[in-house]
């Protein structure tokens, strides 16, 4: 498909496409290293913690990831099926993003985890970096959906103006 249109465009003798599209190429690499990504997470299935539900309690409560000195332990049975749901999510990202009829609800949910780490852990941009990756297995009329709000935000161009003493010739 990429290279159908890069033959067109050498045989139209046009350098630039007459619309601005995200190219299909890039795309499907920031897919396919994402994929990449939560493969290696994997290696979960050998941990004690993931597997019990342990693994987010503990992240809460650890001095060095924890954003909030809060007694987690009367919160412990949510944060067991909070830890097992992610658990899912992310192991079950490798093939279930790619399943279109529920790829975009999957990299939604994986969306919502990451927003739920940033406000309650402190690990960095790691959350953050992947919230914006995951953009990639949304539908485009959502993404278009989300941005026309921020399109007519965007502030005005300046104009030429004509007030006397402007040097304008």
């Amino acid at each position: 498909m990429v290279r159908d249109e890069l033959v067109a465009r050498i045989q139209r003798k046009s350098a630039r496409p007459d619309t601005v599209d995200v190219p299909c190429l890039a795309q499907r690499l920031l897919q396919i290293h994402l994929t990449c990504v939560f493969l290696v997470l994997w290696t979960r299935f050998d941990e004690q913690s993931w597997l019990t539900g342990q693994a987010l309690a503990f992240a809460l409560t650890n001095r060095d990831w924890g954003r909030f000195d809060i007694d987690f332990y009367p919160y412990f049975q949510w944060l067991e099926f909070a830890s097992v749901s992610a658990f899912v999510l992310e192991c079950g990202a490798p093939i279930a993003l790619w399943i279109k009829p529920i790829g975009k609800f999957w990299a939604l949910g994986l969306i919502g985890m990451f927003v739920m780490l940033t406000v309650t852990t402190s690990v960095g941009w790691w959350d953050l970096m992947m919230i914006c990756v995951l953009v990639v297995f949304l539908p485009a009329p959502w993404l278009e959906r989300l941005m026309r709000p921020l399109a007519g935000s965007a502030a005005p161009t300046p104009q030429a103006s004509s007030t006397p003493g402007s040097n304008s010739s």
